[in-house]
């Protein structure tokens, strides 16, 4: 009770600005050095749980196991929900001593949730054999063991295994130093990755790398107590190990001699103690040399363990980054939402920005990254807490992107060195002005265009670009030869050029990042898509058919249909799920749906066409029938099929359900709708049933839905698709779902006007779609009242004089059709 009152007054004091975050968590990690792991668990995140044959281990404490007793060796794996085939997958290694943790306890499922929702990446930790079951060789082999199994990972089942992806590891503490011993077994034999799989980088936060236990800090950051003992700044050095340096430095060792089987030459081996590594970070001629990031406190007694080892990897050619961060205990990112404080740790959340942003600038960098180089320095970055109170004014308010594998600073690659930049743009600068003010002409006109290139590409905040002039160039327009072409040669920021070439030249991580926060953003594009852009002609749209395998008589009839009037349209059977034997995932598509968004598009389609007798259903929860959730997966795997046959292009897919039935005006309707088809749009419905209104017309052939039943047929872009994945699982029927995602403004949707593509038959006839509303029709419900169908052509219970306007075509344009 004691303890918790405490906590709550130290919270208030932070609250209340007397006391930093930082000092707060240090005050309970010195009390209780167990407390405050972020706990945070990002429900945005898919959360899988796997168990892969020979992965099981028990612990027993009555075998020195003191992780808790029972069964072990399970995966944890997060996802991002909009992840594909390509997502880059991270193996993320926990901390512990080797003796504690699992993926799912201290703070390890926030890390993984969090993670996957920030990088956008695959994570999968790993539930590897811990002390004493396990030592260093078979938590090595366990480790690398689970990156093979990530590097193949299915995560959707339509993915194949051997698919290009780009890998990272990662681990804190202990867990860092075992993904470091993953590394350097990987460079002595790259062949443990399949050939599809690229090893990208690395990160680590405090990691444990020298077992000997004998960097300098165990004496410098002792922990102490600094008089007078009134406020807890006093207390410096390592808050989470404050026994005496010899003591420390004894436990530390111990733990260390467990792990390696008790052989004490083992402790210098540069596989299990990285930081004797030396030669073993020379990459072969041509091979790719993974980046490295780490993340370590001022305070830790184990900083030297990542300054000395970063200098020895970049001395052999690696890039690696390594950011100090000032005052920082032992794992501190793990402690970013402040210790239950209200308000951030400033220093772990920079701490995991800084990681993010190295993972994607590695990436980027992936492919050029090549291994032989030698005498290069690590970039070391300290980092000050820049919330604190006092210190406004201190840093440089501009952003400073990490660029990695640049190589040295050189004439033709200046950017990031100002001084240098600026010496070079005054030089030339003078001397192209003196030519300038002698007469030279064709050299001002080159200068001008070149400073019109500036402002095109170059952010306002960014510093002019360097021109370096090529000297031979400029004696030859002193005096030029016959058919003599000026060369202006000039560089802009790398971050600009991958601007230019486009999403194309983006890594996958990046590319995800844009194009979610593309489609998120709220100043939507409304201009008409150009007629040069490369939209596809009839024949060259993909287009897949939902079928049933047990219904072939529904495939051929649509074949015949859609021959009839698209003949040039190019179709692939698409075999549909089968709701009645699949096992679908609940968080793909889950198992009952709420009615209420749906009787309320119903009542305001009933209000545009002047019906005033809609009810509502009598039971507002409904289970989905097996075959709302098997037409619900066949779609999801739609999207999913649309996310790989695009291969990062933005290539749109046509699906068709199999009774399917294209009008006459199919071709040249669908071809004046995609003419005028603004950028923004995620789906093109080319049927439906019904409409609830429509937001706008943006050409005669094309409006812009609010809401819109059925999915008979619609186009989905790779943006669409991403974005409807983003946002499972599907909790209604599809259509309703998809619609509901429309009109909250999660995706842009256009249909088709007049629609051109009709059901076969009339809605949910002949078809193997039970809806789980039907038993629920009648007189006193809500969905007959706007069915014409039901009450019978010209009956007065059918609807009155409908609301008028342009759009509103009471016969045809939303209502149930049949051929």
């Amino acid at each position: 009770m004691l303890k918790t009152l405490s906590l709550l007054s130290l919270c208030s004091r932070v609250t209340a600005g007397r006391l930093s975050t930082a000092d707060s968590c240090r005050q309970q990690l010195l009390a209780d050095g167990n407390c405050c792991l972020d706990q945070r668990v990002n429900r945005d995140v898919l959360q899988r749980r796997l168990s892969r044959p020979g992965t099981t281990w028990q612990c027993a404490s009555k075998d020195g196991c003191v992780s808790g007793d029972g069964q072990r060796g399970g995966d944890f794996v997060a996802l991002p929900p909009d992840a594909t085939c390509e997502t880059c997958r991270i193996l993320f290694l926990h901390g512990g001593s080797w003796y504690y943790g699992s993926p799912e306890t201290d703070g390890y499922k926030a890390l993984a949730t969090k993670l996957a929702h920030r990088t956008r990446c695959v994570i999968m930790l790993p539930d590897f054999p811990l002390l004493p079951v396990g030592k260093f060789h078979s938590m090595l082999a366990a480790s690398i063991a689970a990156l093979q199994y990530l590097s193949t990972y299915q995560v959707w089942a339509s993915c194949r295994p051997s698919t290009p992806v780009d890998m990272f590891v990662g681990g804190d503490s202990s867990g860092g130093s075992t993904a470091l011993s993953v590394v350097l077994r990987w460079k002595l034999d790259p062949d443990i990755l399949p050939s599809h799989a690229s090893l990208a980088g690395g990160f680590f936060w405090s990691p444990w790398t020298n077992l000997m236990c004998n960097t300098p800090e165990y004496i410098t950051n002792a922990y102490m107590h600094a008089p007078p003992p009134t406020e807890i700044s006093d207390h410096v050095g390592d808050i989470l190990f404050t026994q005496r340096p010899v003591d420390n430095m004894a436990m530390f060792r111990k733990n260390a001699l467990e792990y390696v089987g008790g052989r004490v030459e083992m402790l210098k081996d540069p596989i299990a103690s990285p930081f004797y590594a030396d030669s073993e970070w020379q990459a072969g001629p041509g091979m790719a040399s993974p980046a490295l990031y780490f993340a370590v406190g001022s305070s830790e007694t184990i900083l030297g363990d990542t300054t000395i080892l970063a200098e020895k990897a970049a001395a052999k050619g690696v890039q690696v980054v390594v950011d100090i961060f000032h005052g920082m205990w032992h794992d501190f990112p793990m402690y970013s939402d402040g210790c239950g404080s209200e308000q951030p740790l400033w220093s772990g959340q920079r701490a995991w920005n800084n990681t993010v942003e190295f993972l994607k600038a590695a990436s980027a960098t992936a492919s050029a990254a090549k291994g032989g180089g030698s005498g290069g320095w690590p970039l070391i970055r300290y980092v000050y807490d820049e919330s604190a109170s006092g210190r406004a004014g201190w840093f440089p308010t501009a952003s400073r992107p990490l660029r990695i594998g640049l190589g040295p600073a050189s004439a033709e690659s200046a950017e990031g060195h100002p001084r240098l930049q600026s010496l070079l743009f005054m030089l030339c600068g003078g001397f192209l002005g003196h030519l300038m003010s002698m007469g030279f002409g064709p050299l001002k006109i080159a200068a001008q265009k070149l400073l019109e290139k500036k402002r095109e590409f170059a952010k306002p905040e960014e510093m002019a670009p360097l021109i370096m002039w090529d000297l031979k160039a400029i004696a030859n327009i002193v005096h030029p030869p016959p058919g003599f072409s000026m060369t202006v040669l000039w560089t802009l920021p790398k971050r600009d050029k991958e601007r230019r070439k486009g999403d194309a030249a983006v890594n996958p991580v990046e590319r995800t990042l844009k194009r979610r926060s593309s489609v998120a953003s709220p100043a939507r594009k409304r201009a008409c898509r150009p007629i040069t852009t490369a939209r596809p002609a009839i024949s060259e749209l993909k287009s897949i058919v939902i079928n049933l395998e047990r219904r072939p008589d529904r495939m051929e009839g649509c074949e015949q249909r859609l021959r009839k009037h698209c003949p040039n349209l190019p179709l692939e059977r698409f075999a549909a799920t089968d709701g009645r034997q699949a096992s679908i995932p609940l968080e793909e598509v889950a198992t009952s749906w709420n009615t209420a968004r749906n009787v309320s598009f119903q009542k305001q389609r009933a209000l545009r066409k002047g019906w005033n007798d809609l009810d509502t259903y009598q039971v507002r929860t409904l289970e989905l029938s097996p075959g709302e959730r098997g037409c619900a997966s066949s779609h999801v795997r739609a999207w999913r099929a649309c996310l790989e046959r695009a291969q990062g292009t933005d290539r749109p897919l046509l699906v068709l359900e199999d009774d399917a039935a294209p009008t006459p005006e199919f071709c040249e309707l669908l071809d004046k709708a995609l003419g005028a088809l603004p950028e923004d749009a995620h789906l093109l419905y080319l049927g439906y049933s019904q409409a609830a209104d429509w937001r706008r017309e943006v050409s005669a052939e094309l409006v812009e839905s609010l809401y819109v039943w059925t999915t008979v047929a619609y186009i989905v872009w790779p943006a669409g698709a991403r974005m409807l994945l983003s946002k499972l699982p599907v909790n209604e029927p599809v259509d309703n779902w998809m619609a509901g995602l429309c009109a909250s403004d999660d995706i842009k949707a256009y249909c088709v006007r007049p629609k051109i593509v009709l059901q076969a038959d009339a809605w949910n006839v002949n078809s193997d779609v039970a809806h789980s509303d039907e038993h629920y029709w009648g007189p006193n419900s809500d969905i007959q009242h706007s069915d014409v169908l039901y009450w019978g052509p010209g009956h007065p219970e059918a609807g009155g004089d409908p609301a008028g306007g342009l759009l509103w075509d009471l016969d045809s344009e939303d209502s149930e059709d049949e051929l």
